[in-house]
């Protein structure tokens, strides 16, 4: 009886182990997504519960705004913006929008792709995490304002390619 039970509970014990590193394996659960791009559908956005926001397609991103009067982004990832610790932008973006991730204060890491041409005004607006980005090759302007209130920012690595830098940025 006492090795029944004992084999019963290390068969328990396997199952819990086996639960837990499937658990522990599984994909990024996704919390919201939706469309994002000028042209409408051509590009899209995921976050996920690791707080990784992807922006894939092919395109330009739309312009978004901010709203003083109300104090809210247009961005339609705006109410979860303190959910987002990092962006990959994906081959095939060619633009990164206005205001896209404006008071997004807990995003440390973007990836920005060679295909990415411009970044518009206020793109990083009040994103007070970032401590450093790197733009790549091809970009050839950032509108005003790209930067702002990003009060950790010490380093921006700026290619060649650029011609255009906005007022503030």
């Amino acid at each position: 009886m006492k090795k029944l039970r004992f084999v019963m509970f290390l068969l328990l014990c396997l199952g819990v182990f086996l639960c837990l590193g499937a658990a522990a394996s599984a994909e990024p659960a996704v919390i919201d997504s939706g469309a994002c791009g000028a042209e409408g559908d051509n590009l899209t956005w995921t976050l996920y519960d690791t707080g990784e926001l992807v922006i894939d397609g092919t395109g330009r991103m739309a312009d978004y705004k901010y709203d003083y009067r109300n104090k809210v982004g247009t961005t339609p990832w705006y109410e979860n913006r303190l959910e987002i610790t990092s962006v990959t932008i994906h081959d095939g973006v060619t633009s990164i929008g206005a205001w896209a991730f404006d008071k997004c204060v807990r995003l440390i890491s973007v990836t920005i792709p060679k295909g990415v041409a411009s970044i518009s005004d206020c793109a990083f607006f009040g994103c007070s995490g970032l401590t450093s980005v790197t733009i790549p090759e091809g970009v050839t302007s950032i509108g005003k304002d790209v930067f702002s209130e990003c009060r950790r920012l010490t380093s921006v690595t700026i290619p060649e390619s650029m011609t255009s830098i906005g007022e503030g940025a």
